[in-house]
């Protein structure tokens, strides 16, 4: 999940500029949340969407609950607010390396950079970077609904019980 991934990640960046004792930078998810009034420091995920593929493994272990049916490649702009570039260029840097802990490198990929893109030229409450991301989230199999047995199950152990 989409969601599970941002908590983890945005956990790790905070637990990492907490350690040097930085600003924390607000963090949300979903492209409603981008505004040019936002006050730095602030990461924010608009998600964008991408490809689904086939999956990359088949679940031999048996374990339908975790068994991938399919993977999302998904794409999503994160919008990295600071003061001035260099702090937003610390700020991304943080991210970056909180996603590659977080993930894999199979399953995230940085794309690109853009420090000139629509509100990144007019905010003035700061520096604006929107880093161009990609992340693998499985789609997974869900355990299917089986009937129970009885609780009890009588059995006669004589051919011709006494009566």
């Amino acid at each position: 999940m989409i969601s599970k991934v941002f908590e983890a990640i945005s956990e790790q960046v905070r637990s990492t500029i907490a350690a040097i004792g930085s600003e924390l930078p607000e963090q949300k998810l979903g492209e409603e949340n981008v505004s040019e009034l936002t006050a730095p420091p602030a990461i924010v995920w608009a998600v964008r969407g991408g490809p689904v593929k086939p999956p990359r493994q088949t679940g031999a272990d048996g374990n339908l609950g975790t068994r991938q049916i399919a993977q999302r490649s998904v794409r999503i702009l994160v919008h990295v607010w600071n003061k001035d570039f260099t702090s937003t260029e610390i700020l991304l840097n943080h991210f970056v390396a909180a996603a590659r802990s977080v993930l894999t490198a199979f399953s995230f990929r940085a794309l690109s950079e853009d420090w000139t893109l629509g509100q990144a030229a007019r905010t003035n409450l700061g520096r604006l970077c929107v880093l161009e991301i990609e992340i693998d989230v499985p789609f997974t199999a869900e355990p299917i609904g089986v009937s129970a047995p009885p609780h009890v199950l009588t059995i006669e152990t004589q051919i011709n019980p006494p009566q």
